[in-house]
């Protein structure tokens, strides 16, 4: 979930800068509110269909942004960077078996029940998200709160 917590902060890095910024194309500005609204768009393409082609767009759209100065702190430049460079969009689908861990509550919290499926690299991934997480120490975790079948 940290995954997708950075994409949230990336893209709210842009989403709030609303001042124009200057580009080296011909154009002359840019617009950074648009790039702001074209990377929400491009994040939430990739998170409905994780494929090669949207993980390429919000990347490309995270990455303009962040060239055209539209991350107006170094913490959310840091940010930026952080996303562009963890995203490895040669990877994004899991290709693996997949386990159903039964929902169950932790401390006054239901946590769904969750489809965890095995990446070709070996991560967990929850919803094609990949955990960071190798799949096998995943399921070990979900297993002390629940079952995994």
């Amino acid at each position: 979930m940290k995954k997708f917590m950075v994409s949230m902060v990336a893209v709210a890095a842009l989403s709030f800068s609303v001042s124009s910024c200057s580009s080296d194309d011909d154009s002359g500005s840019f617009n950074c509110e648009e790039a702001g609204e074209e990377a929400i768009a491009a994040f939430t393409a990739f998170l409905a269909d994780p494929s090669e082609e949207n993980c390429n767009a919000y990347k490309a759209a995270l990455q303009a942004g962040l060239d055209n100065g539209c991350a107006e702190t170094d913490e959310d430049r840091d940010d930026l960077q952080e996303e562009i460079d963890d995203l490895n969009c040669d990877n994004v689908a899991a290709v693996g078996a997949c386990q159903t861990c039964a929902e169950y509550t932790i401390q006054g919290t239901t946590v769904p029940e969750t489809e965890v499926c095995e990446g070709s690299n070996g991560n967990a991934f929850v919803q094609n998200i990949d955990l960071m997480v190798d799949f096998d120490d995943y399921i070990a975790l979900q297993e002390t709160f629940t079952t995994c079948d």
